[in-house]
């Protein structure tokens, strides 16, 4: 189970968008859920980070741009797997 407390440096927007995702997966019956990152602009490195560190509190290890992360099992009962994906162009 992940613990993100009160003093995170972790982004909400990204657990936000996560949350939506399982969400939305499971309202629809979904078998997977999938969190896409669709960066735009200069700061996309700092960004990038940002979201590496929140895959990494996730226990994935750190993935690459372009490339599917997951999956990690979340979910009311922890049974959906869900992927992320950071895209740039």
């Amino acid at each position: 189970m992940v613990n993100i407390g009160t003093e995170s440096d972790l982004r909400y927007q990204l657990l936000h968008r996560t949350v939506s995702a399982v969400l939305e997966a499971q309202l629809h019956g979904a078998s997977a859920a999938l969190v896409l990152i669709h960066a735009f602009g200069p700061q996309g490195e700092e960004n990038w980070k940002d979201f590496s560190d929140f895959i990494n509190a996730l226990g994935k290890p750190m993935p690459t741009k372009s490339t599917m992360a997951g999956p990690v099992l979340l979910g009311e009962t922890k049974d959906l797997p869900t992927y992320f994906l950071w895209y740039e162009e």
